[in-house]
């Protein structure tokens, strides 16, 4: 569940713009831990491509049941 991030696209077409702005709010709310040998930085960043690209593909797909 996306939870806070649903009033970003509750009532609007899903669209690049609604993605781009899920992938960064996502990339804003992460908290990526300390303790691994990556910055923090990165993961974050790397948390908006991730969510990006999988609203890309999801969207990319034909309708549930043909």
């Amino acid at each position: 569940r996306v939870g806070k991030l649903e009033s970003i696209y509750r009532g609007r077409r899903f669209d690049a713009g609604v993605v781009a702005e899920l992938a960064e709010a996502a990339r804003a709310r992460c908290k990526p831990l300390k303790n691994i040998a990556t910055e923090p930085t990165y993961r974050r960043e790397m948390v908006r491509v991730y969510v990006k690209r999988a609203f890309e593909t999801a969207l990319a797909r034909p309708p549930h049941g043909g």
